[in-house]
């Protein structure tokens, strides 16, 4: 919802999604940013996606919430060459 959705729109208008204003940011994980061709968050709305693949072919990252500053690890099959993982 949060990637379709026009940043234009303020978070007071009737049309800003009613759930997404539950909560002032929202993180979330399951859905790879790299299902979007992205290997770094991605931030849409007051939603944060800070799955970047890891489990794929992608990289571990952490976020700092308050600053928003986040930190990446080497693509993680690099460190396991053998290990088929779910890709």
């Amino acid at each position: 919802m949060a990637v379709v959705a026009d940043n234009r729109i303020p978070q007071s208008s009737m049309f800003y999604p009613k759930r997404l204003r539950l909560y002032d940011e929202i993180y979330l994980g399951h859905t790879p940013t790299t299902n979007y061709g992205i290997d770094t968050p991605m931030h849409k709305c007051n939603v944060w996606n800070v799955d970047t693949g890891a489990a794929f072919s992608g990289r571990i990252t952490v976020m700092d919430i308050d600053s928003k500053r986040y930190w990446q690890s080497d693509i993680v099959q690099t460190f396991y060459p053998d290990e088929k993982g779910r890709n």
